[in-house]
């Protein structure tokens, strides 16, 4: 269940992120990624693993170029804002 509840927390922050209803915002409030990832030890091994998996899933998700070419961009920038060790 837990993976479920993280499955639908993204789904929504990223559907706000792109511009879509604010439905995160309303149940979560800010989404603060930083804050809400502290807790987590998130290194440089973490942060690319992270990136991989998640770009496997965008690039099988059959997105048009540019949308791909976005999502992948911001999720590597997002993934090392969030790195908090050395």
């Amino acid at each position: 269940m837990a993976f479920e509840a993280a499955r639908i927390h993204l789904k929504l922050f990223l559907i706000q992120f792109w511009g879509g209803p604010t439905v995160y915002q309303s149940s979560r409030g800010q989404p603060q990624l930083r804050a809400r990832h502290a807790r987590f030890t998130i290194g440089a091994a973490e942060r690319d693993a992270w990136v991989h998996h998640m770009s496997e899933a965008v690039r099988d998700a059959g997105l048009k170029p540019l949308d791909e070419t976005q999502m992948l961009s911001y999720f590597a920038s997002a993934a090392t804002a969030l790195v908090n060790t050395r």
